[in-house]
């Protein structure tokens, strides 16, 4: 229909199409058809739990060849987890159909330095077939002779953008962008220390939503990708899977007890 966000009409917004209504657009379908799937014997052993979205970012200014270079952090989107299916978990940065450089690649052709890029813990929506982890990142400005990157932040920026849940699974954490500035990562290196916690870096968090930001020398970009959705009541899930998934980092020892009911004295390292 005329003046839909998939027919829109003057004076409607139609910047950030495909990285914000076109991802609605998206989910809207994905979760009819995941319904009527659900209701065929044939069918419904393919469903998967829908995403909805994620955060990104592009930066642009002078890298460290002295040549002024626009570009995408290509690691977010490519590393969302996925939702979890009737059967199965989800998998962990399974991601949506796009490559993912590694992080040396992108610190040799920009100026850039990570601290971590991981799967972040407690991020995956809980059920009895949980949803796949996303990655959480931080860096950080390197070798920049401006010392300085500009940067523009976009994708679904509610609360409410990452894997949902389906049939009593929960959904997983949101997708997001925190810029933490004046953070005393430059500090903690200098000492050969590594600054792999984001608590411990200090500074004046700032989340990003649709707007353009400044990316400083002392400054830390954070950023979570989505996390797929879970399926079924989490009370059902086998405590020996949630014993692994704790002994892998990907559930706390407090979510286990708390979400799935599983109380464990301690986990093997």
């Amino acid at each position: 229909p005329e003046g839909t966000i998939v027919n829109v009409r003057h004076p409607g917004p139609i910047s950030m199409s495909t990285t914000s209504s076109g991802f609605g657009v998206g989910f809207l379908a994905s979760s009819v058809l995941m319904q009527m799937l659900a209701t065929s014997e044939k069918w419904r052993k393919e469903i998967v739990a829908p995403g909805a979205s994620h955060r990104n970012c592009r930066h642009s200014g002078v890298n460290q060849y002295g040549r002024y270079s626009p570009f995408i952090n290509m690691a977010h989107g490519a590393l969302d987890g996925n939702g979890a299916g009737i059967s199965k978990d989800g998998v962990d940065s399974g991601g949506c159909y796009m490559s993912c450089p590694n992080v040396e690649w992108m610190e040799l052709h920009y100026p850039l330095l990570y601290l971590f890029r991981r799967h972040a813990s407690d991020s995956s929506g809980a059920g009895k077939f949980r949803g796949g982890a996303g990655v959480e990142s931080a860096h950080m400005l390197h070798d920049a002779p401006e010392r300085k990157l500009r940067g523009v932040a976009y994708g679904v920026a509610s609360r409410r953008n990452s894997g949902h849940g389906i049939f009593g699974g929960y959904p997983g954490a949101p997708s997001l962008m925190v810029l933490l500035q004046k953070t005393t990562a430059n500090e903690q290196i200098e000492k050969n220390q590594c600054p792999v916690d984001v608590a411990e870096l200090g500074g004046q968090p700032k989340a990003l939503g649709y707007c353009n930001f400044e990316l400083g020398h002392d400054d830390v970009l954070y950023m979570r990708v989505a996390s797929g959705g879970g399926y079924g009541d989490p009370l059902e899930r086998d405590p020996q899977l949630v014993r692994n998934d704790v002994h892998n980092g990907l559930v706390s020892m407090q979510a286990a007890r708390d979400i799935y009911g599983v109380v464990l004295e301690a986990v093997e390292g």
